[in-house]
């Protein structure tokens, strides 16, 4: 018995049938009482492979590590044997294809694929609810994570992180708390320091401390991206207009 409908006229119904269980989604018309814009500052996060992500105030918000040994077990059990009469003790364990017994674990690797992600949704909830709690008025970087995919040795982590799904929360959430999402230039924003604007010509993954040869600041790459993207959103929120690095007084090698 469904008791959990929502209030409101109700637009549309989808039935979505996943691996683990039937679910009944609705799209509903309801009218919302105006919200008040968030006054509070905003909050730069800085996204990266190590940690989901490093706010501007230094802390870091540790990624969600997949556990996926039951899946690849799942996997293995998926395997099917080309033939009947393997003599191989390991090939006649396997499954013969589109029998009952692989029928049967296909399903039983489904419902495993479905409670990782599950669980992976489930984490990326809790932290953008406690985030935007917290700082309704959120900076990120505006990454195309089509093309940064592109690279193998960073490929699979970057997926793995889900840092469009995470943005996606926070910009929903963010709204409905007032507040909103500002997507900045992603150019420089590790190069650049965070205190006089100064952008270094290299800067590569393996340094994971930002040394500034101009004014001698030092801090944590991450954090120092953070900042940066703090102030970026910060000056264009305050003018009404996309942030640029201009208007942070930075010079013109930032843009």
């Amino acid at each position: 018995m469904v008791n959990n409908i929502p209030n409101g006229k109700i637009k549309c119904i989808r039935i979505v049938n996943s691996a683990r269980r039937v679910k009944v989604q609705f799209v509903v018309e309801e009218e919302c009482d105006e919200i008040e814009k968030c006054a509070k500052p905003v909050l730069g996060i800085d996204l990266g492979v190590a940690s989901l992500g490093v706010f501007d105030t230094g802390t870091k918000i540790a990624g969600r590590k997949r556990k996926l040994e039951k899946v690849k077990s799942r996997q293995r059990e998926m395997n099917h044997r080309t033939r009947k009469r393997d003599k191989n003790r390991e090939d006649r364990k396997r499954k013969t294809f589109r029998s009952k017994t692989y029928l049967k674990a296909q399903k039983a690797l489904q419902k495993e694929k479905q409670r990782v992600k599950e669980m992976e949704r489930g984490f990326l909830h809790e932290v953008t609810t406690a985030i935007v709690k917290e700082n309704p008025n959120i900076a990120v970087e505006k990454l195309t994570i089509l093309n940064m995919v592109k690279n193998s040795r960073l490929s699979r982590i970057i997926l793995e992180q889900s840092w469009g799904l995470f943005v996606r929360m926070l910009e929903y959430k963010a709204e409905r708390a007032g507040g909103r999402v500002v997507k900045v230039n992603p150019k420089n924003t590790s190069k650049a320091c965070s205190v006089c604007g100064n952008v270094k010509e290299v800067l590569p993954l393996s340094e994971p401390v930002y040394s500034c040869s101009n004014c001698g600041f030092v801090l944590d790459r991450d954090h120092n991206a953070a900042l940066n993207i703090a102030n970026l959103a910060s000056a264009g929120l305050s003018a009404g207009d996309t942030p640029t690095h201009s208007a942070m007084g930075f010079s013109s090698t930032l843009t």
